[in-house]
C-alpha cells in the first residue's frame, strides 16, 4: 500500500483464495476518515508505490497470456509490466515503463515491490527467482526507461528512497559473498552514479530472545 494524500491511500487487493497472490491483484483507493474503498479506475494492478507530488504511480501488473501445455508442464506464461498510472486522470491506465514475459515454472518476478523516487525521475524495481537472491534495477522513468543500474545479491528484498530523492537504499551481500550473514546496505547516488555500501556483516544479527 502507499499514501496518496494526507487522507487516501492506494493498495492492492487478491481474489478470494488468493491471498497475496500478485497475479490476482487489483488496486483500490481507500479514504481513513469514512473508510470507503472504492476500485482504482478498475485497474489490475499489485505493489503500488505513489509520489503524491508528482501525482504519479508505479505498479506492477501481471496478465496470464496461456496455461501452458504438456510440452512445458502446464507451466502458465505470464505478461509482467511495470505501469506508472497517474493519479488525477480519470480512465488512464497509466504508460508502460518496461515489460517482461515468461513461463511460471517457479516462483518469478520480474519487476518486484517497485519503488518510486520522490519527483517520479527513478523506479527501483527486482528481479526475484525461487530463491532468495535478488537483481536491483534502477529504471529512468524518462520515455526511454533507461535502466541505469543493476546489483545482484543474495539478500531478502528491502529499498528506500531518501526524501528528496536523490538517493536510494537496497539490502544485499558483499560480492565476494554469498550468506545473508554478510548483509549489508548499498546507497546509489542517481545523480553521480556513485554506489556505496556498509562492510559486510556490518547489519547487528538479531538476538535470539
Amino acid at each position: 500500500m502507499t499514501w496518496t494524500s494526507a487522507d487516501q491511500l492506494l493498495v492492492s487487493a487478491f481474489a478470494k483464495g488468493k491471498c497475496s497472490d500478485p497475479h490476482t491483484a487489483r488496486l483500490y483507493t481507500v479514504d481513513v476518515k469514512t473508510d470507503g474503498v472504492k476500485a482504482f479506475r478498475g485497474l489490475a494492478g499489485a505493489e503500488p508505490s505513489a509520489d503524491p507530488v508528482s501525482d504519479q504511480v508505479a505498479c506492477v501488473q501481471l496478465t496470464k497470456l496461456d496455461g501452458g501445455s504438456s510440452r512445458n508442464n502446464h507451466a502458465p506464461l505470464y505478461a509482467e509490466s511495470l505501469k506508472l498510472p497517474d493519479l488525477d486522470k480519470g480512465g488512464a491506465a497509466g504508460r508502460t515503463l518496461a515489460s517482461a514475459q515468461y513461463r511460471l515454472f517457479a516462483e518469478q518476478r520480474a519487476f518486484s515491490q517497485p519503488q518510486l523516487a520522490p519527483g517520479a525521475q527513478w523506479v527501483l524495481a527486482g528481479e526475484t527467482g525461487s530463491d532468495v537472491r535478488i537483481t536491483y534495477t534502477l529504471y529512468d522513468t524518462s520515455d526511454i526507461a533507461t535502466p541505469w543500474l543493476s546489483v545482484s545479491a543474495s539478500a531478502l528484498q528491502a529499498a528506500a528512497w531518501a526524501p528528496h530523492g536523490g538517493k536510494v537504499a537496497f539490502g544485499g551481500v558483499a560480492a565476494s559473498s554469498d550468506t545473508l550473514s554478510d548483509a549489508c546496505v548499498y546507497v546509489d547516488d542517481v545523480t553521480s552514479g556513485a554506489l556505496a555500501r556498509t562492510p559486510p556483516a556490518s547489519c547487528p544479527a538479531r538476538r535470539p530472545a
